[in-house]
């Protein structure tokens, strides 16, 4: 039979709507007729009410709501209404008291691994939610199932016990706290709980599992310093290589975590690295965005052909009444510049008309000559050899034409040692040396005037020394004068001609009379070159973007005047592309090869996100250069080793929180408050307390021998079990 319990409603009922207050209601005295007898002596006074002491009413009774009800009212529970939680879950006032953690919580940096007390894999979530249920703070914890809400509640249990708390577990179905249970029975805290719900809730089961625990042994205390120590060692290595991970590269923005995503999603969709690398020192967030739209909009640009467009290099700032004037002005242009290609070759520009024009007085000047000759090296450089040759001719042909010398004077020898003996004086004797008649002799031979013939004999010494340079220099004459040159022949007026000319016009006139340059027509080339002007005035050609050199020809020019006439739209699409190319700072590289067609449009945003994660990346390993020499084997090792330190740390703490438990447990033999009712209730055999009544008397005992109270929300043995204020320091709902 179970336990014999008053009607608490009907009690209540009687109170508050008749002011009828029943007897106290004694358990171990109680007999039907007693009770009968008493009630009916009570209301024996009020008409119309009477006891049926024969009466029998069968049915269902709960007293736990209105034992609860009861409890939560002003009387029984002074000061509850005023607490700051239950003036916000009931009352709708704000909660005033902020959160343990903010929202974005390092829980490496909140826990040290000294306070890593968890009995259960956690997240990062899961484990600041038991450190601020440990710090005081009010928590709520919600999600789907199988999200590890009952791993938390298990965590924060025993951390509650670790810590000497008590804890009220209360849940609205059973298989909630089965599920708990369990999870503590196979951490080795079964023992610390007291189930008081359905069958387990009898008087006699709750001594029995309270005698259980007193006779439990005292557990080893385990050494943590080991453990604790050697996982603080391995959490800072991975978490520094974390910290490495989540830094911001630079002012970019973006972590190193990020930027290394970024690099593998490119390649794994195919994504080649560039070519080229761009320059993110100076770059911030902004910075970046900005670019990539730049991107973005060069990349619509090219695929609309505006960086192949045929007006590429115009760089005016040109609207449609000056397109309109500009096309209207084309066709004067290429005739133009058609004429003078035509006068000076294909290849010929505006350079070459300028040269060409300055060329002609000089060619129109110039003297007789054998063009061959001309290129010569001789001309090109220090021309006193050929004027020393021109001289000696001159020399030569003078002593030639000397009426004074003999025919053949030029050929006879021994003169300068002949005129050397003449201008000695001979003397009364000077008739009688041998020398001096052969000085006479040769001078006879040499000059026509015997008796003064020391001027001559210099003519003819003038002439012989002008024939050695002649003889000597005649290989660079032939090569240098060419046809002009006839050896002692030649005619040095047209060879003195050319020297003129060339020292009165220059080598760049010589070179185009050795090429074979004529004077040409000067009108052609004066219009082409006033073309030009006007075309550069007006549309600030850039030769370079428009045609890959630093000047184009006339026939170029021509043609690509031709291309503007025949396709006049495609100017928006060049101007759109040089606005964009104008905004693209440091996209120098993408941007040529947009242009060349080196990198198709459709691909240039990922082409520039590859550059520039990977100019992050070289970034971040120049600020942290650990990561540079990154071994992912070593890495792997790392984890493992963190693991199992982990696995050890939730070791050690479940035997902490198991000897935490001994010890209370002890404490409770030894004597603690409580102790003694327990004894008692465990001696009877029959007539024990009812487990409120235990409950009340032995709070302290029970509480350190079952620092964990598991309750459902309607407790089969009809009472609520009270709970002193500072009984559950720890409180956990489902």
């Amino acid at each position: 039979m179970g336990d014999i319990a008053e009607n608490l409603s009907l009690r209540e009922m009687l109170k508050v709507n008749f002011k009828t207050a029943l007897p106290e209601f004694d358990t171990d005295a109680y007999t039907p007729t007693a009770w009968a007898e008493a009630i009916a002596a009570l209301v024996a006074e009020r008409a119309h009410w009477r006891v049926e002491a024969d009466a029998l009413a069968i049915g269902l009774f709960s007293f736990a709501k209105f034992l609860m009800w009861r409890d939560l009212g002003p009387e029984e529970n002074p000061g509850l209404a005023d607490h700051p939680m239950v003036r916000a879950l009931v009352g709708g006032e704000a909660l005033t008291i902020p959160p343990v953690f903010p929202d974005e919580a390092d829980v490496d940096t909140e826990i040290p691994v000294e306070r890593l007390d968890h009995v259960m894999d956690v997240d990062g979530s899961q484990a600041l939610a038991a450190e601020a249920v440990r710090r005081g703070g009010h928590v709520v914890i919600q999600g789907p199932p199988g999200t590890g809400k009952s791993q938390t509640i298990s965590n924060i249990i025993a951390q509650a016990v670790l810590d000497g708390r008590s804890v009220l577990f209360v849940a609205e179905k059973l298989a909630a706290l089965e599920v708990v249970k369990r999870r503590l029975e196979s951490i080795g805290l079964g023992a610390a709980c007291l189930e008081l719900h359905s069958e387990k809730q009898s008087k006699r089961a709750v001594l029995d599992e309270l005698r259980a625990t007193l006779s439990l042994p005292m557990p080893p205390k385990p050494d943590r310093d080991s453990v604790v120590r050697r996982l603080g060692a391995l959490r800072g290595r991975i978490n520094r290589h974390a910290a490495a991970m989540r830094a911001t590269v630079g002012a970019s923005g973006m972590t190193l975590h990020q930027v290394i995503g970024a690099l593998v999603g490119l390649r794994q969709r195919g994504v080649a690295a560039p070519e080229f690398s761009v320059n993110v020192s100076e770059w911030d967030a902004a910075a970046i965005e900005a670019r990539r739209d730049a991107v973005k909009l060069l990349a619509g640009y090219a695929a609309d052909g505006g960086a192949q467009s045929p007006w590429r290099g115009v760089m005016a700032d040109i609207g449609p009444a000056d397109a309109d004037r500009l096309l209207g002005r084309l066709p004067g242009w290429v005739r133009a510049f058609a004429a003078a290609g035509a006068a000076l070759g294909a290849d010929a520009g505006p350079q070459a008309a300028q040269d060409t024009l300055a060329l002609n007085p000089a060619l129109a000047a110039a003297p007789p000559h054998d063009a061959a000759a001309l290129k010569h090296v001789a001309w090109a450089g220090d021309l006193a050899p050929l004027e020393a040759l021109v001289q000696a001719l001159g020399a030569l042909q003078k002593a030639k034409a000397d009426p004074q010398l003999l025919p053949s004077a030029l050929d006879v020898g021994s003169i300068a040692e002949a005129r050397a003996t003449l201008a000695e004086a001979g003397g009364v004797f000077g008739f009688l040396s041998g020398a001096r008649r052969d000085a006479k002799a040769v001078a006879a031979r040499v000059a026509r005037d015997a008796e003064n013939p020391l001027p001559t004999l210099d003519a003819a010494l003038a002439g012989q020394a002008a024939r050695e340079v002649l003889r000597n220099g005649d290989a660079l004459a032939r090569a240098a004068f060419g046809t002009l040159w006839q050896q002692e022949a030649s005619d040095p007026a047209p060879l003195a001609a050319l020297l003129g000319w060339r020292k009165a016009h220059g080598a760049a006139a010589l070179t185009a009379l050795a090429n074979g340059a004529k004077p040409v027509e000067a009108a052609p080339l004066e219009t082409a070159l006033a073309a030009f002007q006007e075309l550069q005035q007006a549309t600030k050609l850039d030769a370079r973007i428009a045609f890959g050199a630093e000047e184009p020809s006339f026939t170029t020019l021509a043609q690509r005047l031709g291309d503007w006439a025949a396709t006049p739209e495609a100017l928006d699409a060049w101007l759109g592309w040089r606005r964009a190319a104008a905004s693209a700072n440091g996209l120098e590289a993408l941007l040529e090869r947009l242009a060349d067609g080196r990198v198709a449009p459709e691909t240039a945003e990922d082409v520039f996100a590859f550059a520039l994660h990977e100019a992050l990346l070289r970034a971040a390993m120049t600020e942290h250069p650990e990561l540079a020499a990154f071994d992912g084997a070593a890495a792997d090792r790392l984890v493992a080793d963190f693991r199992e330190a982990d696995r050890a740390r939730i070791t050690l703490t479940r035997a902490e929180a198991a000897h935490a438990h001994a010890v209370r447990v002890k404490e409770v033999r030894d004597g603690a408050p409580g102790m003694a009712v327990l004894r008692g209730e465990m001696e009877k055999k029959r007539g024990h307390l009812p487990v409120r009544e235990l409950m009340l008397r032995a709070s302290q005992a029970v509480q350190k021998a079952k620092p964990i109270f598991m309750m459902s929300r309607e407790p089969a043995f009809g009472g609520a079990i009270p709970c002193p204020p500072a009984w559950a320091e720890a409180r956990a709902f489902l």
